[in-house]
């Protein structure tokens, strides 16, 4: 465990995302706050601006076992953003109030909870690599699938 905490470039670029999503995510949603695109927009960027968290989080000085917590809780909103973006592909394309579509955004949602839940499981993220510019989770068995849940969320 380091007693010192010297942020690097990453830091600041990883908080410098954080900020500027989010700010874009509420300037968007107020700017039209009845229209369900800014609304998925802004949840859809506001996840990924959450999701940049992890080089902050995994550079704390905190104990290993800490860090590997704050990385695991990092992941849930990137869990959330397939079906989030799937969402706002859906709403921008008119088609999302069909019943095939709605079905598929739950099922989705569904997948991105039971994800969400294995994020803190040793099958989906079970280490962390730390060595800048290397900040990046070890994933375990779980994990990819849920690589292939997003690529596939993706071609859809």
């Amino acid at each position: 465990m380091n007693e010192h905490w010297s942020p690097n470039i990453y830091v600041y670029a990883s908080l410098s995302a954080v900020v500027s999503g989010l700010v874009i995510a509420v300037f968007v949603y107020f700017r039209a706050p009845e229209s369900r695109v800014a609304k998925s927009f802004a949840l859809v960027t506001s996840l990924g601006s959450l999701w940049c968290l992890f080089p902050t989080l995994t550079s704390l000085p905190v104990s290993e076992q800490t860090l590997l917590f704050l990385a695991r809780l990092s992941y849930i909103p990137a869990v959330f953003i397939v079906s989030a973006f799937l969402q706002l592909a859906f709403i921008i394309t008119g088609d999302d109030r069909g019943p095939i579509r709605r079905r598929l955004l739950r099922v989705a949602y569904g997948v991105s909870f039971a994800f969400a839940i294995m994020s803190f499981a040793p099958g989906f993220i079970s280490g962390l690599i730390r060595y800048a510019p290397h900040f990046a989770v070890v994933g375990g068995p779980l994990y990819h699938f849920f690589v292939v849940y997003y690529i596939l969320a993706c071609i859809v």
